[in-house]
């Protein structure tokens, strides 16, 4: 029973930050009346990886093992409910601007007329996808230049913070107060 209630936590809650990426870029392309928000969601997606750190200390549960450090690995704690404030800002800001450069005609490939539509609308993208996904790349890399991440930097200063507030006496009592105005 176990091993099924831990089956379908790491399909639901323990990759909702990542799930939640992706489904901001699709609805924020949708309110925007973007033609192709599934290429949102997944340079949504792709964004939040980048974020994520390269490399990751572990534990072995063996008693008296050294900790190791692994690269290629993505962990829940940063997929999941503890990186999804990070989802949804990294979503949200990754979102916008591969939207706002899908609409410059500058950065758009006309193939003419003679290639099917589908194939034309997926090369008009191509060009904004590489540069919103290089310029995201580019800011994981200075960011991890100091080393840390920028889910860890989320989590660290905007959402421990709001949940300690939410969580406390006081912070209840004015989420209640501001609530009736």
């Amino acid at each position: 029973m176990q091993y099924w209630g831990n089956a379908l936590v790491n399909g639901t809650l323990n990759i909702s930050g990542l799930l939640i990426a992706a489904t901001i870029g699709y609805c924020l392309s949708v309110n925007r009346e973007f033609d192709n928000p599934l290429s949102t969601a997944v340079v949504a997606v792709a964004g939040v990886v980048f974020m994520m750190p390269m490399q990751v200390e572990l534990t072995p549960i063996a008693e008296g093992a050294n900790a190791d450090i692994f690269s290629g690995v993505l962990t829940y704690n940063n997929l999941g409910t503890g990186g999804m404030f990070g989802g949804i800002l990294i979503g949200l800001l990754i979102s916008e601007l591969y939207i706002k450069l899908s609409n410059m005609k500058q950065l758009q490939i006309n193939l003419g007329n003679q290639v099917p539509p589908a194939v034309g609308k997926s090369f008009n993208v191509l060009i904004p996808v590489m540069l919103s996904l290089a310029i995201f790349a580019v800011l994981a890399t200075l960011i991890a230049m100091c080393g840390t991440d920028l889910i860890t930097l989320i989590k660290n200063f905007i959402q421990t913070p709001l949940k300690s507030i939410g969580t406390s006496l006081w912070g209840t009592i004015i989420l209640y107060t501001v609530a009736y105005f």
